[in-house]
């Protein structure tokens, strides 16, 4: 079968864009998961940002400090970067086109998942998870978790955490927190089945699209 012909045929048939994600299920996450509500209860890292751009700003051995750190390529913010990176290491998700809804009664959806993605075990290993979908405005974010870097991930957009504690982006149409019923290994992905636990409505913008292997929206057509 020709497999570029398959591709071609599929990519008639538009689909909205999905981002699947989770928080890591084990003992340090639930400790990073407590730490972090209790930095961005008391404004933690803003307080950071802002200690460090004025140390910069007005104080001379800040200056030469950033110019030292910055001329060997480690950044003299480097305790606000690796406070980030841990939280954001106990995050993971992927964007899908896959998305499907599979039963109303029960409320049940499903996603598929490339059996060479290093999220598979994730997924598999996760009792719970969230899917964004995502509005016409999200298409960086969409991009940042298309690709396999995680740490690239987690700084585009704002979110919030559901009810099980998965990530729910702030500029997104709408999220489903699901919990997983099902993992099926059907040819070369897997088929992830969840039962929605809680959903919601986020904002009235228009949907990002995908058709023809590139992103859309309705204002431009699918022409």
């Amino acid at each position: 079968m020709d497999q570029r012909k398959l591709r071609d045929c599929l990519g008639l048939f538009s689909t909205g864009v999905v981002i699947a994600c989770a928080r890591r299920k084990n003992f340090l996450t639930e400790k990073f998961f407590a730490a972090k509500n209790f930095f961005e209860e008391r404004d933690f890292v803003k307080k950071i940002e802002e200690f460090w751009q004025n140390f910069l700003s007005e104080n001379m051995l800040g200056q030469k400090l950033e110019k030292q750190f910055s001329d060997k390529k480690f950044p003299a913010s480097n305790l606000l970067i690796k406070i980030k990176k841990i939280f954001a290491d106990q995050f993971f998700g992927i964007t899908v086109n896959s998305f499907t809804s599979v039963s109303l009664n029960p409320a049940l959806i499903s996603f598929c998942i490339d059996n060479q993605s290093a999220n598979l075990k994730f997924f598999k290993k996760n009792r719970y998870f969230s899917l964004n979908i995502l509005s016409q405005e999200q298409q960086g974010l969409a991009n940042a978790f298309a690709t396999p870097k995680n740490s690239t991930k987690w700084g585009v957009e704002p979110y919030f955490f559901g009810k099980k504690g998965n990530p729910i982006f702030q500029n997104s149409l709408g999220f489903f927190e699901c919990k997983k019923q099902r993992v099926i290994k059907c040819g070369d992905h897997h088929i992830i089945i969840g039962e929605i636990l809680d959903f919601g409505k986020i904002s009235d913008k228009k949907p990002l699209i995908y058709y023809r292997g590139k992103y859309t929206n309705l204002s431009r057509g699918c022409s």
